[in-house]
Parts: C-alpha cells; sequence; structure tokens
C-alpha cells in the first residue's frame, strides 16, 4: 500500500507490504500529487533485527542503538518489539522500518506508522522542527502560543477565537521552517487532546510565551530567556549531537527573526485585550 502525506510542504511518502486504515486526523493531509521528499519503507517481517550492543538512550517507549553507520530504533509495548526502525547517519531520504507481528495485533493505521517514523529526524535533516504549540491564524498570519502542557495553550487559542474570531490550525505541535526567507508555520496530523488539525500554513507573525499568573501582563524577555523556554518545547533527540547542533541553528535563526512575546496570563477576555494591544503596538500587523 502506497500513500503520500503532505506536512510542512514536504511530501513524505509511506510505503508498505501490508494495508493500512487512513483515520481522519491523516486524510487530511494526504496529497494527490507527484514526487516525494521523504520516504519511509515498511516491511512486515518474522525475523527480529539482532543488535548485539548497549543502547545510547532508553525511554518507556523506545531504546536507540548505533554502530558506525546507523541508527536504530528498536520500538516497545511493555516488554514486546513492536518495531525497529533504521536511519542511516548520512544523509538520506529515505528510511526503513521493520514491522514485527506482534504489532498487528492493533489494526493498524497512519497514525500507527507516524509513530514509528521518528519523524522529528527526518524533518529536521530538511531545516524544519516541531514546537509544541496550539496555533492559530489572525490577520493571516501565524500566532503560537508556547509553554509546557497544562498552562493554558488551548485555552488561551480558543479564547482568541471566540473575542477575535481567529482560527484554530492545531492544538498542540506546529511544525515550523522557512520558505523563500521567511518563517512559516505549519498545522500537523499531531493534535493532542485538542482534536483540531487543520493543513494550513501561515507565515509566522509572533510566537507567545506563556505562563499563568494573577493578571495579564505581555512582555519581552532577554534572548537568553526566549531561548531556554522554546529549546524546552522543541522535539529534540538529546542523544544525538549533530540532531541537537542543527535544532540550535534553526533555533538561533527563529529568534533572530520572529517577534516572541511574554504573556503572563488569565483564562479570560482580557489575556486577549492585552496581548492584541501589544501586537498593535509593534511591527506584528505589518507583516
Amino acid at each position: 500500500m502506497e500513500k503520500t502525506f503532505n506536512i510542512a510542504n514536504i511530501k513524505i511518502r509511506v510505503n508498505t507490504d501490508f494495508d493500512f486504515a487512513i483515520t481522519d486526523r491523516y486524510s487530511e493531509f494526504i496529497y494527490e500529487g507527484e514526487g516525494f521528499d521523504i520516504n519511509y519503507e515498511f516491511m512486515l517481517t518474522n525475523d527480529f533485527i539482532k543488535l548485539n550492543m548497549k543502547p545510547i538512550f532508553e525511554s518507556v517507549e523506545y531504546k536507540i542503538y548505533e554502530d558506525d553507520e546507523k541508527i536504530y530504533r528498536e520500538f516497545y509495548n511493555g516488554n514486546e518489539v513492536n518495531a525497529c526502525l533504521i536511519i542511516s547517519k548520512k544523509y538520506t531520504t529515505n528510511y526503513k522500518c521493520y514491522v514485527y507481528p506482534v504489532y498487528t495485533k492493533y489494526k493498524l493505521s497512519a497514525m500507527h506508522l507516524f509513530d514509528l517514523m521518528a519523524l522529528e529526524y527526518a524533518m529536521m535533516r530538511k531545516d524544519t522542527f516541531i514546537l509544541h504549540s496550539s496555533f492559530i491564524c489572525d490577520n493571516n498570519k501565524a500566532i503560537l502560543f508556547s509553554a509546557s502542557s497544562q498552562t493554558g495553550k488551548s485555552t488561551q487559542a480558543s479564547l482568541w477565537k471566540k473575542y477575535k474570531q481567529s482560527k484554530i490550525i492545531n492544538g498542540d505541535r506546529s511544525f515550523l521552517n522557512k520558505i523563500n526567507g521567511k518563517w512559516v508555520a505549519h498545522g500537523s496530523p499531531y493534535a493532542g487532546s485538542s482534536k483540531i488539525y487543520v493543513n494550513e500554513s501561515y507565515e509566522l507573525g509572533c510566537i507567545i510565551l506563556l505562563k499563568q499568573a494573577k493578571q495579564n501582563k505581555v512582555y519581552i524577555q532577554s534572548i537568553k530567556e526566549k531561548y531556554k523556554f522554546l529549546l524546552k518545547e522543541i522535539t529534540i533527540n538529546y542523544w544525538d549531537i549533530d540532531f541537537y547542533n542543527k535544532i540550535i541553528d534553526l533555533l538561533i535563526d527563529l529568534l533572530n527573526s520572529v517577534d516572541i512575546y511574554t504573556l503572563q496570563c488569565l483564562p479570560n477576555e482580557g489575556a486577549v485585550d492585552v496581548l492584541a494591544e501589544k501586537l498593535k503596538e509593534g511591527d506584528y500587523e505589518k507583516l
């Protein structure tokens, strides 16, 4: 089965030797044109990849191994090994993932395959990264509300929809890259609990760093503080120094190119008003 998806203006072809379902949030991103930028090949096999080395990183969901030429990401569900993704250390747009029969006990869908892609790695090689943020479109520009979970990203996005008639593009993850020299925010199928996943892209107007507070206030932090805040909200493979360094380069470019404000806020209309007034003072509406 073969399908191509368009995420962040990057065409991702998925080629499998088994069928998989395409749920609503992924059907939004299907690309019907020709060509692709990244190719993933998924193969069902009974032969487990033997990794006779110690992992360099471990989490609940996967372990990372490496040799001189490749990186191996072995996916787990409890004690069961579900799949193994192989990534060449040399630049490539082709990725192979071996899927083990135990994983097929689930009714496989595009969601399951995307969970095995380590998409942040392939996107990094295309100068694109993923920011934990709620994404709205206002004045035909992207505003991203970024913060750790349970801080109020979705709440602020919903308030802008209610009081400013802004459009919510995504409630949890935005893909960022530069197109024709300008930073652009892209919707994605990774929507978290918001279940809002619109496949639209807009020039990035500004990023709002959220902090809960007892009063509404907007201010600009030092570039060092903005750097530290955003670094925590970007999907990064910290165990890979090349990945990390690439993200740092992209983040520094972003910091020097895009307006970034900090909003201390309550979940009320006043938070919308104080931010909207601040944006009028700057260059946001002139972008």
